[in-house]
């Protein structure tokens, strides 16, 4: 641990001398995820002083799929146990009795060091329920992409995964008619130049900690969860946070305070802060999306490795499908997300992991659990009712399934769906628009009565598809720091 340690003190900024010079910092971000991280960055290239609040530790420094960790599975789940945390979702009948397990992770940079990459767009259908339309959002997308290096979407990098039969599965199933492409991944597929290599996988941290507004207009304070924003009229005065290394309590003086550390965090955090005084929306229209994994055999493994096609949605098939593989075993694994870099050879396995369009309902919602603990990031439960519609999705996936393994010449070998949280794409609880009565932040994510606070993450969103939301969430955040730096 102590190189951990020794590192940690050279990114990290120390909470005391934050709090000597707290009239000089411009913004409080709580969360160093993408959220946090791109908002952060965006007003500190307009000359803003930022200071992150990050809850857990420095682990990595980059996404585990671009370090050496990448083909090792079992080190990665290793490193889960060290990190991870449960949360719990239930129906509203069983939400007393429930059992936490849903996987969560805290530390420097989130699950932007552990996710998967995929990164399309929401389709212009998904924003009808937004306080605005896909043609005023697109913008921020674009730059969005620029940002992360997409590859493999229209006018992007090349796709991360290409070859003869990347092109032979593609053209079958255009053929047959199904809205299928190169999965559009945040991985850098630039050619080196002049002795610089591309960085790779996206993640916040290493974007972080590569720009050079870095410890010059942006530091890092890690283990130091926000307990409470405290807040005087219609502001929020100050921001308490707990030292875990010392055990010390720190109120620090807010000039804007932006929450990025992820849909539920962000909402339990205004929950704690007792925020929801006046404004009984705090905390519902909570949701995710519907997961479930299937397996296709192939009859031959693939001369060529590996294989990732995304297969959107249409108008009565209600999910998308992840394509990937060959694997030699049926895990979905939920932790190493890049086992698809380093394939056997004798892999014949096709694994779909299917993204289903849920329906949002007020009731889905976030309740506190417990008494306050300094530093408790758990003390919540997520109250979730799966509708009639989002059984329908779910049943409609198997026979989807099947009919893929006959378009491939493969075998069906089955199928599992995951219970409410499982896909880990959650979004809702201070959701955005116009009517103060109906949300709780406006079109560019200040708190409708809060003239200081802003919610950066996909806490906001009012509706998600079926795309995976890294993305959105990314482009979102340039479009709340677009709204502070108006304010």
């Amino acid at each position: 641990m102590a190189g951990i340690d020794e590192l940690t003190g050279v990114l990290t900024a120390d909470i005391a001398e934050v709090k000597a010079q707290e009239h000089q910092v411009d913004c409080f971000v709580v969360g160093s995820g993408t959220a946090g991280v791109t908002c952060a960055l965006e007003l500190a290239a307009q000359g803003r002083r930022v200071v992150i609040l990050e809850a857990g530790p420095v682990v990595l420094t980059q996404h585990v799929g671009s370090s050496p960790l990448g083909t090792r599975g079992d080190l990665v789940e290793a490193l889960h146990k060290k990190i991870s945390y449960r949360t719990t979702w239930a129906p509203a009948q069983e939400i007393e009795t429930a059992e936490a397990e849903i996987d969560q992770w805290s530390l420097a940079g989130g699950r932007t060091l552990l996710w998967g990459g995929c990164t399309p767009r929401f389709f212009p259908s998904d924003f009808e329920t937004w306080p605005f339309d896909y043609d005023e959002f697109e913008p921020y997308y674009k730059k969005a992409e620029q940002l992360l290096h997409v590859s493999g979407c229209e006018g992007g990098l090349p796709p991360f995964c290409q070859g003869p039969e990347h092109d032979r599965v593609l053209g079958l199933l255009k053929e047959a008619g199904l809205p299928a492409r190169h999965a559009p991944l945040a991985v850098d597929t630039r050619a080196p130049r002049n002795g610089v290599i591309p960085g790779g996988f996206e993640s916040s941290l290493s974007r972080l900690l590569r720009d050079p507004l870095f410890q010059d207009k942006v530091s890092l304070v890690t283990e130091c969860p926000v307990v409470n924003l405290k807040r005087e009229g219609d502001r929020i005065a100050s921001v308490e946070v707990f030292h875990k290394p010392t055990g010390r309590r720190y109120d620090l003086s807010a000039q804007h305070v932006v929450l990025g550390c992820g849909a539920m965090q962000s909402t339990y955090l205004a929950l704690r802060s007792g925020l929801d005084s006046g404004n009984d929306m705090v905390g519902r229209y909570v949701g995710d999306h519907l997961l479930l994994g299937g397996a296709l055999r192939l009859k031959e493994g693939l001369p060529e490795k590996p294989l990732y096609v995304l297969i959107d949605p249409d108008s009565e098939r209600l999910f998308q499908v992840q394509l990937e593989g060959p694997f030699t075993d049926l895990r979905m694994p939920k932790i190493h997300t890049t086992s698809w870099l380093n394939l056997p050879d004798d892999g014949r396995l096709l694994l779909c992991a299917c993204f289903g369009i849920a329906s949002v309902e007020r009731d889905n919602r976030l309740v506190l659990q417990g008494s306050p603990d300094p530093g408790e990031i758990a003390g919540y439960k997520v109250i979730y009712d799966r509708s009639e519609h989002d059984q329908g999705v779910l049943d409609s996936i198997p026979p989807f399934l099947r009919k893929l393994g006959d378009l491939l010449g493969a075998e069906f070998l089955g199928s599992r769906a995951e219970k409410p949280g499982n896909a880990l794409h959650e979004f809702g609880g201070l959701r955005t628009g116009n009517d103060p009565q109906e949300s709780v932040v406006n079109p560019w994510g200040r708190f409708h009565h809060l003239e200081n606070l802003w919610a950066a993450d996909a806490s906001v969103f009012p509706f998600q598809g079926s795309a995976n939301s890294y993305l959105s969430i990314t482009a979102w955040s340039l479009r709340c720091a677009g709204g502070i730096l108006s304010q």
